[in-house]
């Protein structure tokens, strides 16, 4: 899912996560789209990728952190 959209200053804040509540993540990636309302499907997705980095310890974030 979509975590933000980068600003006109290359900047992305997220505040909320996709994805069921206690959730694992354990790679960051980031796509070029021109919409975060509507992701590609996974064909297109891959020619869209930019950058993935794997965690070595997937983090499960708190609620409200």
């Amino acid at each position: 899912g979509v975590v933000c959209g980068l600003d006109d200053q290359g900047d992305c804040t997220g505040k909320k996560l996709p994805g069921p509540k206690n959730a694992s993540y354990d790679r960051v990636s980031i796509l070029a789209v021109r919409s975060t309302k509507k992701l590609p499907s996974l064909a297109e997705g891959f020619d869209r990728l930019v950058s993935t980095n794997g965690l070595r310890v997937p983090i499960t974030p708190k609620a409200g952190k």
